[in-house]
């Protein structure tokens, strides 16, 4: 004779275990307790788990810090197996930016900036440029605009949890970018000729295109 376990049935509620927004991964420590581990303010943490009861105990513990968050700035990339760990603590490499010509010859003067940069966009007539670019201390990604003529630049925003993909309006007077500072992502825009606050643009699952 042979028996079967039963499946188990889901809880009848579900309960909030963490204030944080996250991604979390669980795993045993070397006192052979169960952990969770997750990230608050790019700073990985771990906290003892009760199974049986399904909460957590005593006090959370900093593991590493600052450690790579991802696109939102929130849900850091980590993975936990076994008694192994594995994040990020470095940040996107340093490049360049630099303007060439169409035959690909750069030219001397015209733009050159180092940093770590993501999500280019050029406005209509070529002006001006708005990119994400890291913060090395806070490891967040915030708009900044270039005036590839003038070569002065400007830092747009100061996102709590970051600032993405930017694009020119056709007039090249404001910048909409998208951020899940609210819980979802939205779209926002700022001025780029007035240091007005961020404006919401449109809701979730909204779609923008210009032509």
């Amino acid at each position: 004779a042979s028996a079967c376990a039963e499946p188990r049935q889901p809880p009848a509620s579900a309960k909030r275990l963490l204030p944080d927004s996250s991604s979390v991964g669980l795993g045993e420590g070397a006192d052979g307790r169960s952990y969770l581990f997750f990230v608050r303010d790019v700073t990985l943490l771990a906290q003892p788990f009760d199974l049986a009861r399904g909460v957590l105990v005593d006090s959370p513990m900093l593991i590493a810090s600052p450690v790579v968050p991802g696109e939102t700035g929130r849900y850091a990339p980590f993975a936990v197996g076994a008694r192994s760990l594995v994040f990020r603590q470095s940040a996107t490499p340093e490049g360049r930016l630099r303007w060439f010509d169409r035959h690909g010859v750069p030219e001397p003067g015209r733009f050159d900036r180092s940093g770590s940069f993501r999500y280019l966009h050029l406005s209509r007539d070529g002006r001006w440029l708005a990119v994400s670019q890291l913060d090395a201390k806070t490891t967040k990604l915030d708009v900044w605009t270039h005036d590839v003529e003038r070569g002065s630049s400007e830092r747009l925003t100061t996102d709590a949890v970051g600032a993405f993909f930017p694009v020119w309006t056709p007039d090249a007077e404001r910048v909409i970018y998208a951020s899940a500072r609210e819980g979802p992502w939205n779209l926002f825009w700022r001025s780029s000729l007035t240091p007005d606050s961020a404006r919401m643009y449109a809701g979730p699952h909204s779609s923008l295109k210009y032509s």
